[in-house]
């Protein structure tokens, strides 16, 4: 289900809580995607941080909204970088590792 698009509220302009991280004036909706031949779009900002926490390559997806000459990949385009960039997973080690004990 789509999500409802995003809009400032011109009287305060204050974003929405879930997108308070973005400037003012940052335009959430409106993105494009490109899987294989195939594109999708307009989706939402929120639609498309769910497409790209869900395949294997997030950075070479083809995306594109108003304003870009042609199609970025998503890892070139700065304001996707938070749904990119992802901590590396732990090193493995050759110890077990211990059991926690729950603190009380």
């Amino acid at each position: 289900m789509p999500l409802p698009p995003f809009h400032t509220d011109p009287r305060t302009q204050k974003l929405p809580p879930e997108l308070a991280t973005h400037p003012v004036g940052f335009d959430a909706t409106g993105w494009h995607y490109a899987q294989g031949e195939k594109t999708f779009g307009p989706v939402d900002l929120k639609e498309l941080q769910v497409v790209l926490s869900r395949i294997s390559d997030p950075r070479n997806l083809l995306v594109w909204k108003a304003g870009f000459k042609d199609w970025e990949r998503a890892g070139n385009v700065p304001e996707l970088a938070q749904f990119i960039d992802k901590p590396p997973p732990l090193p493995q080690t050759s110890q077990p590792r211990k059991k926690l004990i729950p603190v009380r």
